[in-house]
């Protein structure tokens, strides 16, 4: 792969963007987040909304930031509890505490470059993503996904297969797929 294309490995885990190169994923990130695609909507009479409504015009965060539950918020692209300690914005981050107005603008293009990738591999909209996440749902990676059913199939489409593995499967032949119970079709 050559130089120009993003190491998605040593900043995100394993995750390979099909040849996107980190320019084409800023390019993404910053027409996407150009201004807020999902706006914050801060409650009636809750000081933690407020303070976070206000965080958002000083530091022109674009990130998607949405209650949740209780103290829970979704920031960009996790979850996570926010408290109010001393008139401070406190975000509960691994084992410790950060400022909101601190954490938040410092991983800003992070969580920007995450929704966007997120987008990418799933071949879903920002709004889609950000339910799932919500919701704590898995986001599929569709790639993957194509991937593993070309795979699946080809076993069974082949006809270079050894003679044997008509055997071991009790199928006439390799060429048609097997049969699934009720639950697998139900599961695809």
């Amino acid at each position: 792969m050559p130089a120009e294309h993003f190491n998605e490995t040593a900043a995100y885990g394993d995750i390979d963007l099909l040849g996107i190169s980190e320019e084409e994923l800023d390019q993404q990130c910053d027409e996407l987040f150009n201004e807020a695609p999902i706006e914050f909507k801060p409650r009636k009479d809750n000081e933690i909304d407020h303070m976070i409504s206000r965080y958002i015009v000083e530091h022109s965060i674009t990130i998607p930031i949405i209650w949740i539950k209780k103290d829970l918020y979704l920031i960009g692209s996790n979850r996570l509890s926010c408290e109010l300690k001393r008139d401070t914005l406190m975000l509960r981050v691994g084992g410790g505490y950060e400022k909101f107005e601190e954490y938040v603008p410092k991983n800003l293009r992070y969580f920007q470059r995450i929704l966007v990738i997120h987008m990418i591999k799933s071949g879903e909209s920002l709004e889609w993503v950000v339910d799932a996440l919500i919701n704590g749902r898995k986001i599929r990676n569709i790639n993957q996904q194509i991937q593993q059913e070309a795979n699946y199939l080809s076993k069974f489409r082949y006809p270079g297969m050894l003679e044997s593995s008509l055997y071991s499967t009790g199928r006439k032949s390799l060429l048609t797929p097997p049969r699934l119970s009720y639950t697998q079709r139900q599961v695809r």
